[in-house]
C-alpha cells in the first residue's frame, strides 16, 4: 500500500507539462469497465477526504440541528456512500459511453457540446434511483444518532425506512442531472478556456474545478434541502409533500431558507469535490495506463 500511494503521489505531480506532452500519443481510450473502476475509485476518494464529513454539516445545516463534537458522528455511512460509488458510476458512465455512441452512429459525427450536456444529465438524472437511498440511509443513521442516541447498521435503518428510502427521488434526480452536466461537460469546457488564457497548470484544474461547483451547488441548493427535509420525515408526518416542504420553508425563512448549510456544507463539499473527483480521475487512470498491458 505504501508503494501504491508513492505512485500516485508521484503521478500527481509529474502528468503535467513536458512529460504529459510525451505520454500522450502512448496513452489509450479507457475501456467502459475500466471507466467504471477509475469513477468509483475517484468517488470513493471524494467522499473519504472531505465528502463525508461535510454531508453530514449539511445534512445539520439544513435540518437546523447543532453538528455533533463526535468525530465517529461524522462518519455515520461512510461504507453506504462509498459502497454506492460503484453502481452510481456505472449507470452515469454507462448512460454516456451508450448515449454518445447512438449519437455518432445516427449522425455519423462527434456529438455536440450541447448534445453530450444532455446525456450528461440524463446518465445523471437516472442514478438517482440508487442514489437516493443511498444518501437517505446515512441521513437516517445520523438523525437517529442525534435525537434517540441510538447506532443502528445501515441494514437495520433500511429496514426501518423500506419504501421510504426512495422518497425524494424526484428532487435528487434534477439535481443529480444538474451536477453530472456540470461535472462532466461544464468542467472541461471551463478548463479549456482556463488553459487558453494561462496554460495547463494545476492551478487550472483547480480553479475550474472549484468555480463549476460553486455554480452546480447554488443552483442545485434548493433541491438538496428539500430533499433532505423529506428524508428527515419518512413517515410523512410533517412534510406530506415536496410542495408542503417548500410552503413551510418559505413561509418559515423566506428564499433564504431554501440555501441552508450552502456556505458551511454543501457549498463546499460540490466545490471541493469537482476537482477532487478530476485529479483522482486523472491519477487512476495513469495507474491504469502504467500497469495496462497495452500501453507502452
Amino acid at each position: 500500500m505504501v508503494r501504491t500511494g508513492l505512485r500516485i503521489f508521484l503521478i500527481s505531480f509529474s502528468v503535467k507539462g513536458a512529460a504529459g506532452e510525451e505520454r500522450a500519443p502512448h496513452r489509450h481510450r479507457l475501456s467502459l469497465e475500466q471507466a467504471i473502476c477509475v469513477g468509483s475509485a475517484a468517488g470513493a476518494t471524494e467522499v473519504a477526504s472531505t465528502g463525508q464529513v461535510l454531508r453530514y454539516v449539511s445534512n445539520m445545516k439544513a435540518l437546523r440541528l447543532p453538528c455533533s463534537t463526535h468525530p465517529l458522528h461524522w462518519y455515520k455511512g461512510t461504507l453506504v456512500t462509498m459502497s454506492s460509488m460503484v453502481p452510481i458510476t456505472a449507470i452515469q458512465k454507462v448512460g454516456r459511453v451508450y448515449g454518445e455512441n447512438l449519437l455518432r452512429q445516427r449522425y455519423h459525427r462527434e456529438p455536440s457540446d450541447g448534445q453530450k450536456l444532455f446525456i450528461a444529465s440524463f446518465s445523471g438524472a437516472s442514478s438517482a434511483l440508487v442514489a437516493t437511498p443511498c444518501e437517505a440511509v446515512p441521513l437516517y443513521l445520523q438523525v437517529q444518532q442525534h435525537h434517540k442516541k441510538t447506532s443502528l447498521t445501515p441494514w437495520q435503518a433500511l429496514k426501518e425506512l423500506k419504501g421510504a428510502a426512495w422518497r425524494g427521488i424526484s428532487l435528487v434526480a434534477p439535481r443529480n442531472a444538474f451536477y453530472v452536466a456540470f461535472y462532466g461537460s461544464v468542467a472541461g469546457l471551463m478548463k479549456q478556456k482556463a488553459e487558453m488564457q494561462c496554460g495547463p497548470s494545476p492551478a487550472t484544474t483547480v480553479f475550474s474545478g472549484v468555480a463549476t461547483g460553486v455554480g452546480a451547488a447554488v443552483v442545485t441548493q434548493p433541491l438538496a434541502v428539500l430533499k433532505i427535509l423529506l428524508q428527515a420525515d419518512p413517515h410523512k408526518e410533517r412534510y406530506p409533500t415536496i410542495s408542503d416542504a417548500a410552503s413551510s420553508l418559505y413561509r418559515k425563512e423566506g428564499a433564504r431558507g431554501f440555501f441552508r448549510g450552502l456556505l458551511l456544507g454543501r457549498g463546499p463539499r460540490v466545490a471541493c469535490a469537482v476537482p477532487i473527483l478530476a485529479e483522482s480521475e486523472r491519477v487512476y487512470t495513469e495507474l491504469i495506463t502504467a500497469y495496462s498491458p497495452t500501453s507502452s
